[in-house]
C-alpha cells in the first residue's frame, strides 16, 4: 500500500499547478474496487497535495486540483476513509508547522476541546499549571514553571468513548514541548529552528482524535498530551 499511495500522491502533484481543476481516474487499472488499496489511494492523493502557505507573502505554487471523478466500480467508503485520514495526517503537519509564539500549549488545547465539542462521545479535560504541584506532577510542573508564558502548560485530556462501557480503552500519549531550548548550549544554530518540533507528538495525538471524531469507531480511547514550554 505503500507504493499505491506514493504513486497517488506523485498523481496529484503532477496535476497541481497546471490550471487543471478536475481529474478523472479510471478505478480498474489501479484495483479500486480493493478496500486496502482505494484508502492508501485517497490517502496518497490528499498526502501529495499538502503544501504549508500560512506565512507566505509570495505564494509561487498554487493548487489546482480540486476535483477528482472515478471511472469504474471502487470501493468509495475506503476512499472516504482514506481522505479523512489524510486530512487527519495533515492537520497534524500544520499543528508542528506553526512557529512556538503561535503554537503554545494554550492553542494545542484549545484544539483538542474544539474537536472534542463536535461529537457527543467525546469529553475534554483541561488540566492548568496551578493543578500540577498538587497532583503530583513534579518534574512536569519543573519544566512547566520555568516559562515566561502567561499560559506556561496545559495537561490535556480526552476522553472518547464509542465502545462498549467495560471495554478497556486504548492510550494515546503525545509530547508537547513547543519549544525545546534544553541542552541549548549543545545545540548548532542551524538546527535551532527545529525545536520547535519537539511538540511533533502530540501533534500525531490530535491528528488521531481529528480523525476518530468523524469516523467515530466502536472502541474506546483516552487521549492524552503534555504541553509545556521547555
Amino acid at each position: 500500500n505503500d507504493k499505491i499511495r506514493s504513486l497517488s500522491a506523485n498523481i496529484i502533484r503532477k496535476f497541481d499547478n497546471r490550471n487543471i481543476s478536475i481529474i478523472t481516474v479510471d478505478a480498474k487499472s489501479f484495483n479500486l474496487n480493493n478496500k486496502s488499496v482505494a484508502q492508501a489511494f485517497m490517502e496518497g492523493v490528499v498526502l501529495g497535495q499538502y503544501k504549508f502557505f500560512d506565512y507566505k507573502s509570495k505564494v509561487k505554487y498554487k493548487l489546482t486540483v480540486r476535483t477528482i471523478k472515478f471511472v469504474g466500480i471502487c470501493d468509495e467508503d475506503a476512499l472516504e476513509r482514506g481522505r479523512i485520514i489524510g486530512y487527519g495526517v495533515n492537520y497534524a503537519r500544520d499543528l508542528g508547522n506553526h512557529p512556538p509564539n503561535i503554537q503554545t500549549p494554550a492553542n494545542l488545547s484549545d484544539e483538542a476541546v474544539t474537536i472534542a465539542k463536535k461529537i457527543s462521545k467525546m469529553k475534554s479535560t483541561i488540566i492548568d499549571v496551578k493543578d500540577f504541584e498538587k497532583m503530583g506532577f513534579g518534574s512536569f510542573y519543573g519544566v512547566a514553571r520555568a516559562s515566561a508564558a502567561v499560559t506556561p502548560a496545559k495537561m490535556i485530556l480526552v476522553e472518547y468513548n464509542g465502545g462498549k462501557a467495560k471495554q478497556k480503552p486504548l492510550a494515546l500519549v503525545g509530547k508537547g514541548l513547543t519549544f525545546d531550548t534544553g541542552g541549548i548550549s549543545l545545540k548548532p544554530p542551524t538546527k535551532m529552528d527545529e525545536m520547535k518540533f519537539d511538540m511533533c507528538g502530540s501533534a500525531t495525538v490530535l491528528g488521531v482524535l481529528k480523525v476518530v471524531a468523524e469516523l467515530q469507531p466502536n472502541i474506546n480511547i483516552i487521549f492524552a498530551i503534555g504541553a509545556t514550554e521547555n
